[in-house]
């Protein structure tokens, strides 16, 4: 099942909303089987005033109350769709909706242990508390980390926000979800300094591009897969900004010298054919600030690659 998310509440740049769409439009236009073959499921916020276009009631987490709603339901379709025993496949439009992906599979699998691999420029480890944009994109990882950041943070960010935080965490009736020893990142390589302290101080996993280049990308995927042998379940979170600006120019914070789109596709035809793997997203499309579609039509050409084994 192809769960497409066209939210873009989480993000400070119009337009992410839109990449869905823009990915389905490319492999439809490349005749691509997926989109063919495989159904499809459109989530949008339910219509109203678009909070996008009023001033931030929370300025410490944008849209907090809105996206605990997007979040609880696409949470709720993720873990439909596996307990009707279909895989889902999760397109999204910012990254702050992996919250509602990874809630869903918590929600499908209660009591497993799950293993998040975040292929990202970004750490995304921020929280109302230390977040320097207050955009809720950065700080999906800490919600399945059930981080809050106050003991270094120094955000104040208002009544009422740390208790939608914490719902935020327990969606999906897990809280962590993830162990920061069960967290593999991979391209990061945008960070602020509260979170390189805290993938230090928990000592994630973490491969640099320049690690990659040097083990090569089936090496990387097998270092990956023992390292989280005992984890019961993995979700894997792929930001089209883990991969190099000069080849994806449409998403909301493009970030040079990332991964090749050929290391990308094997790194991920590798991890989706683990039978561990619970869920696969896709996010970060930003079909406003791309070329002629370009990143669309990169996304698009990956997950037919990886469907296509």
């Amino acid at each position: 099942m192809v769960i497409e998310v066209a939210s873009e509440y989480g993000a400070g740049t119009r337009g992410a909303s839109l990449g869905p769409e823009a990915v389905r439009w490319a492999a439809l236009n490349n005749n691509y089987r997926y989109y063919r073959e495989y159904p499809r499921y459109i989530y949008r916020p339910d219509e109203g005033p678009d909070p996008m276009f009023r001033r931030a009631k929370f300025p410490n987490a944008r849209r907090i109350h809105e996206l605990q709603t997007v979040f609880e339901e696409v949470a709720l379709v993720v873990s439909d769709t596996i307990n009707a025993g279909v895989f889902p496949i999760i397109i999204t439009g910012d990254h702050s909706n992996a919250i509602g992906g990874f809630s869903g599979v918590s929600a499908a699998y209660p009591g497993k242990r799950m293993g998040l691999v975040w292929i990202d420029a970004h750490a995304d480890l921020h929280t109302p508390f230390s977040t320097p944009s207050g955009n809720m994109h950065g700080m999906p990882v800490a919600a399945a980390l059930a981080f809050d950041n106050k003991s270094f943070g120094s955000n104040a960010p208002g009544d009422g926000v740390e208790a939608m935080w914490n719902t935020i965490c327990n969606i999906g009736g897990q809280s962590p979800k993830v162990m920061p020893r069960d967290l593999v990142y991979v391209g990061v390589r945008s960070t602020e300094k509260e979170e390189d302290k805290l993938i230090e101080q928990f000592r994630i996993r973490k491969y640099e591009i320049a690690q990659v280049d040097e083990m090569g990308t089936v090496n990387l995927a097998h270092q990956i897969l023992s390292y989280l042998k005992d984890c019961d379940i993995i979700y894997v979170s792929f930001d089209i900004d883990s991969l190099d600006s000069r080849i994806v120019p449409g998403t909301g914070t493009p970030v040079d010298d990332g991964l090749s789109y050929t290391q990308a596709a094997t790194l991920l035809k590798l991890l989706w054919k683990s039978e561990k793997l619970a869920a696969l997203e896709f996010t970060e499309v930003n079909p406003l600030l791309d070329h002629k579609n370009q990143t669309a039509e990169v996304a698009a050409w990956l997950l037919e690659e990886l469907l296509d084994e």
